[in-house]
């Protein structure tokens, strides 16, 4: 082992935070490994017993687990409080962000609603006035003009409402798979 790779080694072992005296026996079992690894010295290597422990904490939620809090409340005083607090704040806002969402989600309903039944009103109109007009051709003596008036009127009315059963189911099935992209996610 270089020199450069046992400052290193050192610098990692002060990194970790150990206490001097356990820094030091660590230091001593690894020094003595080594020697017995490049004298190439197997019962010797046996018998220098190197353990590393690698202990990996996985805490679910948003809080880290207890002992990491008093640990946290060790190294500065009321960190398990600032941690709390700016939890708390978070979720707040979460909350809120989340509400307003809802409430634009509403609001935009709201408007397509009012858009589709303005559209329906104008289709209606549009509808009556053609019939009318193709009334008025048949009335005056013009039978093939009523009825490309009539049917073009008809047609149209039937088209949109056919678009609009499609676009429906197309906007139910987007919505299904929005949802279920978000369920994957969460």
């Amino acid at each position: 082992m270089s020199t450069d790779d046992k400052t290193e080694h050192n610098k990692t072992l002060q990194s970790v935070g150990l206490g001097e005296e356990a820094e030091a026996e660590i230091r001593d079992e690894v020094a003595t490994f080594i020697a017995a690894v490049e004298r190439r010295d197997p019962e010797a290597a046996k018998t220098a017993v190197l353990q590393i422990v690698r202990t990996t904490r996985i805490s679910s939620g948003p809080l880290p687990a207890p002992e990491m809090l008093e640990h946290y409340q060790q190294i500065l005083p009321n960190a398990a409080e600032r941690i709390f607090v700016i939890f708390e704040k978070e979720a707040e806002h979460r909350h809120r962000f989340e509400m307003r969402e809802l409430e634009e989600r509403a609001k935009l309903q709201h408007r397509l609603l009012d858009l589709k039944s303005w559209g329906q009103r104008f289709a209606l109109i549009t509808v009556l006035a053609g019939m009318a007009t193709a009334a008025w051709a048949l009335y005056l003596g013009h039978p093939a003009a009523a009825s490309i008036i009539g049917g073009a009127s008809l047609a149209a009315i039937v088209g949109a409402f056919l678009y609009s059963r499609r676009e429906a189911k197309y906007q139910k099935e987007a919505e299904a798979a929005e949802e279920a992209d978000n369920t994957v996610e969460r």
